[in-house]
């Protein structure tokens, strides 16, 4: 309402987007006090004092604009300047964006570079800045604005778009709805691949309800709440080339590529090296490696015509979704409010491989969850009409939790390739990763994971009206923490080409992947492998003050922001950080002059913003602006210095084509990594990693007293080296080596420490199953009440998903159970850890729970049951070629039945 003596009243509704400072020119008529002109409709406003362009969008365009998955960040497309990066991608997306696509680029610049907020919080995730914290209902969504070039000095952490949502509040009336948005496959087309039309199936639902907390005249709390879940099962089209059945055989003749003998390789004439081809194409018996051929096998068998492009494979990918806000508005006094928000998403996707399982097709592929969580308080306070002044502190975490589709087993094991997969450690279960030539791969990439995004906000904002000033000071402190366990190739890496199948000296037309493939030889192997969690932690500082000063028709608006990432791009709780700074070489971070983070702060990131914003005419305004703006883009673990040497475990070859009877074949598996490990050695620094690595290769091979005393000099370098992070993995080993050989009290000791550091890390996985060992320990030393206590303790951390622990546990509560004389209840725990044993692949906590089950059925005086079932721990001992196991299941047998 705008007054003054001599004229009459003027009421005018204006709508003031996000972030907008919109200017409204009125004219006021001559009349009495006792007349008033109300304007009801009116012409959007023109942006006349801004020279930053942006997009603003209104509640209703947001909920009438049709987005094709309803997703806010569609909006981001319809603005000029803005792409999806994503645009190419089929099938597999980023773990970060499985629940909702939101890399956008803006004027050309990286997706990293832009910053979402959502009422005034930071929604930016840690790991590579590619998605959100929270993706909000569309139904929750108040306004929209993205600020694509220019941006004052209010807004930095990137010079890419700044994307500003502010969530709906409740009104002075009721107010809600239900809806839900269905789509299928009846009216899509059927792609040029297809043999059918691949089943579609979308669902998306909710409900949203708000008012006022107590009815009334004038209500001065009021809330809003709202509910969407998403039902999504796409069926996806997948064209791969795998081998015939004659190729499981070794028959290539139906293959146009001749193939050739590398056992036949000779002098050229001249220079080089010639070989002979195989005739008819068949590979000889003799040169096909068990190994090779086991892998073959893994291929499902073709379903198309031809030799290449011959499998169509359409899994379904499934998401499954459910997020919801409850927003708190208070009017506490008349310049005084504030609002709480609390919002709570969960994302369910399984991503499907390109080929069945376990042969998965080299993508990421299995299942993953993304548990989101943000909460939000702002109070904003008028000191006076021209002076407001707006306080937020935010909470945002997000989860990505993912299981590998191939995780269930030890499949590189099995198959016969050792130190791919760790005996008890389900984390390195699943496939090796397989490159063939010319051919589908094998296994999968980027699974397991847990990657955690935690981040803590408060930011002060004060605006002041002066005059023609209005200025605006403020600043706000985020506190990152990013915790991630990730490794790219986790089980291994092995590449096959067709430098063993083609003639070196005519080499076009030769050779086939899927023959070097069936002779076992790679061309290249690399295992790379980063132990536990790693927490990294910044805190970003900004500050800055903005002033728009009007001059007629001119607006000038000046600012300067600062900007500080202390600890980019990440420090590490334990210092687990290492880089190559000559000529000291390989380095710890934090240490010898060297910055915790890595990296040496930079203190002078100002920035400085000018712009102008002329308004020619009532339909017309001409903007210009220039800004310089700093950045922190989001450096993955897996690219930082948290994954450099010793902290990666790994080692590779690279195998000579010209060298046939000395490659080194799949089968060596981490035979080849031995000889690596063994020189590393002489380095303490990286020894106490490389010695533990060469004594879980010894543990492979049964030679488990040279795997004791290798263990025990690894620890040794750890705990004089101060390595603590290290010890659960010498944990882990030792305490059932010591258990084999009879000594409770030192594998107690070697499982305490390890315990200790995953307790001090919150790692509950691990650590149950380091529990569940030591209840298991303090049984076996008749220390059954401790170990009651320590199995409670093992149950309630085991996550239910991993049998080793949930084995462990309740082979421990059943042998201190029949100790304390209770063996009727040990019965049914001891069957459960056999049958959890059963259904699982490993035979040597299989026999152990054999065993219990066995002390059991003695202590209930069953001894021809109790024989029975510890004949089978025999078994299971041998093939796992566990001699102590074996010895100490026939001593009992012995006593039982003399």
């Amino acid at each position: 309402m705008v007054e003054a003596k001599g004229f009459a009243p003027l009421i005018r509704q204006v709508h003031v987007e996000v972030a907008q400072h919109p200017s409204v020119d009125v004219a006021l008529n001559l009349g009495a006090a006792n007349e008033t002109i109300e304007v009801r409709a009116a012409a959007p406003l023109l942006e006349s004092e801004s020279s930053t362009l942006s997009n603003d969008r209104s509640e209703k365009d947001v909920r009438d604009l049709p987005l094709k998955v309803r997703n806010f960040a569609e909006l981001m497309g319809l603005t000029a300047g803005v792409i999806n990066v994503h645009t190419q991608l089929t099938g597999t997306l980023p773990l970060a964006a499985e629940r909702g696509e939101s890399s956008y680029s803006v004027n050309g610049l990286r997706a990293e570079e832009n910053h979402f907020l959502i009422d005034g919080i930071s929604n930016n995730e840690n790991h590579v800045g590619l998605s959100m914290v929270l993706l909000p209902p569309i139904d929750a969504v108040q306004e929209f604005r993205m600020e694509t070039s220019a941006a004052d000095a209010r807004y930095g952490h990137g010079g890419g778009g700044t994307v500003n949502l502010v969530t709906k509040s409740g009104t002075s009336r009721y107010h809600g709805g239900v809806f839900e948005f269905f789509r299928n496959s009846s009216l899509d087309s059927r792609n040029f691949f297809d043999q059918s039309k691949p089943a579609f199936r979308l669902s998306q639902f909710g409900a949203t309800f708000g008012g006022p907390m107590r009815p009334g005249k004038d209500p001065r709390s009021f809330f809003f709440a709202d509910y969407e879940g998403a039902r999504t099962n796409q069926a996806l089209t997948y064209i791969s080339t795998v081998p015939t059945g004659a190729m499981h055989r070794g028959d290539f003749s139906e293959a146009p590529q001749r193939i050739y003998d590398p056992a036949s390789q000779a002098l050229a004439p001249g220079l080089g090296f010639t070989r002979s081809p195989f005739p008819g194409n068949i590979v000889s018996s003799a040169l096909i490696d068990l190994v090779g051929s086991r892998l073959l096998g893994l291929y499902p068998p073709p379903n198309l015509p031809g030799i290449a492009n011959n499998y169509l494979y359409q899994p379904s990918r499934r998401l499954a979704s459910d997020e919801g806000d409850v927003r708190l508005d208070h009017r506490f006094s008349q310049p005084d409010t504030g609002f709480l928000r609390f919002s709570q998403a969960r994302a369910d996707v399984f991503q499907p491989g390109p080929l069945p399982a376990p042969a998965a097709g080299g993508t990421i592929a299995g299942q993953i969850s993304q548990p989101a969580r943000q909460a939000v308080l702002s109070e904003t306070h008028l000191f006076a009409p021209t002076t407001v002044n707006i306080a937020r502190f935010g909470w945002s975490r997000v989860e990505i939790l993912g299981t590998d589709i191939t995780q269930d087993q030890p499949y590189g094991e099995q198959i016969g390739i050792p130190g791919s997969n760790i005996p008890g450690d389900p984390r390195t279960y699943g496939l090796p990763y397989v490159l063939v030539t010319g051919a589908a791969t094998l296994g999968t990439i980027a699974l397991p994971a847990t990657v955690v995004t935690n981040n803590f906000q408060f930011d002060e904002n004060l605006s002041l009206v002066r005059g023609r000033h209005m200025i605006q000071i403020g600043g706000d402190l985020i506190r990152r923490q990013y915790n991630v366990l990730q490794t790219a190739i986790p089980r291994g890496m092995m590449r096959f080409s067709t430098d063993y199948s083609s003639n070196p000296s005519a080499s076009a037309g030769t050779g086939l992947g899927f023959a070097d493939l069936l002779m076992g030889r790679p061309i290249q192997g690399s295992l790379l492998f980063v132990d536990g969690t790693r927490g990294l932690r910044r805190s970003d500082v900004s500050a800055y003050i903005q002033e728009d000063y009007k001059i007629n028709k001119l607006t000038l608006n000046l600012g300067v922001r600062y900007e500080n990432y202390f600890g980019y791009p990440w420090k590490e709780t334990h210092d687990r950080q290492y880089n190559f700074a000559p000529p000291s070489g390989v380095v710890q971070v934090g240490a010898n002059g060297t910055p915790p983070s890595g990296l040496a702060g930079r203190n002078a990131n100002l920035m400085p913003r000018a712009g102008l914003a002329w308004r020619v005419h009532s339909k017309m305004v001409l903007r210009a602006a220039y800004g310089i703006f700093y950045s922190a883009p989001q450096i993955i673990q897996l690219s930082g210095l948290a994954s450099n040497p010793p902290e990666l475990i790994g080692a590779s070859y690279t195998n000579d084509q010209f060298n046939f009877p000395g490659a080194t074949p799949a089968s060596a598996g981490a035979a080849r990594a031995e000889e690596l490990l063994g020189e590393l050695r002489g380095d303490r620094l990286a020894g106490a990693a490389a010695t533990r690595g060469l004594a879980g290769f010894r543990a492979l091979q049964g030679r488990f007293d040279e795997a004791r005393s290798l263990l025990i000099e690894a620890r040794a370098v750890i705990e004089d080296l101060g390595l603590r992070w290290l010890l659960p993995g010498i944990s882990f080993f030792l305490g059932p080596l010591e258990v084999l050989a009879g000594d409770y009290e030192a594998a107690e000791r070697a499982l305490r420490p390890g315990i200790e550091v995953l307790d001090a890390a919150g790692e509950t996985g691990r650590q149950s199953s380091l529990v569940g060992l030591l209840a298991d320990v303090l049984a076996r030393q008749e220390r059954f009440e401790e170990a009651l206590v320590a199995s409670d303790r093992a149950k309630a951390l085991s996550p239910g998903i991993d049998a080793a622990s949930q084995i462990f546990w309740r082979v421990a509560r059943a042998r201190s159970l029949v100790g304390l004389g209770r063996a009727a209840e040990a019965e049914s725990l001891a069957r459960a850890a056999v049958e959890l044993g059963a259904a699982s692949t490993f035979f040597h906590q299989h026999a152990d729970a054999a065993v219990c089950l066995a002390e059991v059925l003695r202590a209930l005086e069953r001894p021809a049951e109790a024989a029975a079932v510890l004949a089978e721990a025999v078994v299971l001992y041998e093939r796992k070629e566990s001699i102590p196991g074996a010895a100490r299941a026939r001593v009992l047998l012995a006593e039982i039945s003399p």
